[in-house]
């Protein structure tokens, strides 16, 4: 493990020396990583004592369940597929789970690109027994954004045949 610290530090000594420009560069970067991670987390900390009574229960409240397209299992199953997205990773909060929203964003709240939007839309999907075969017809396609946006998106795709 030191030898492993200890070349590190010698390419570093080596490079800034050769090239400190880019090193200063890297460093920056670096540290804006480490910054901008922690404070997303400390937001994320709030946000879950925030929502400390909130659970699966006032998540499905939040739809309208009155609605033709409402499908208890495609709720179950976004809350499901977003689990390991939303745990906390600081060690005050261990382990804890942010208790999801409709109208939590996917990118600004759980860092989730496009590429992960479609490995979640795709989960949920099989999680609830959907088929993803045609997606022209669907409302919301290319409008996914929010979490209540891959329930509304799951929702209006056709249920698969029972095997």
């Amino acid at each position: 493990m030191y030898a492993v610290g200890a070349v590190a530090l010698a390419i570093a000594v080596r490079t800034y020396i050769r090239y400190p420009i880019a090193l200063a560069v890297a460093l920056v970067l670096v540290l804006a990583y480490i910054a901008v991670s922690v404070t997303m987390e400390r937001r994320l900390a709030r946000k879950a004592d925030d929502r400390q009574a909130e659970d699966i229960g006032t998540f499905a409240r939040a739809f309208d369940r009155r609605s033709p397209n409402f499908d208890p299992w495609v709720v179950r199953a976004t809350w499901d597929a977003l689990a390991p997205w939303s745990v906390l990773r600081s060690k005050r909060n261990s382990g804890a789970r942010l208790p999801l929203r409709p109208t939590d964003d996917l990118s600004d709240v759980f860092g989730i690109v496009n590429e992960d939007v479609d490995d979640v839309v795709e989960e949920v999907a099989k999680r609830s027994g959907r088929s993803l075969d045609d997606i022209r017809g669907n409302p919301y396609k290319g409008r996914v954004r929010t979490v209540g946006d891959v329930v509304q998106f799951v929702s209006h795709q056709p249920r698969r045949p029972a095997a």
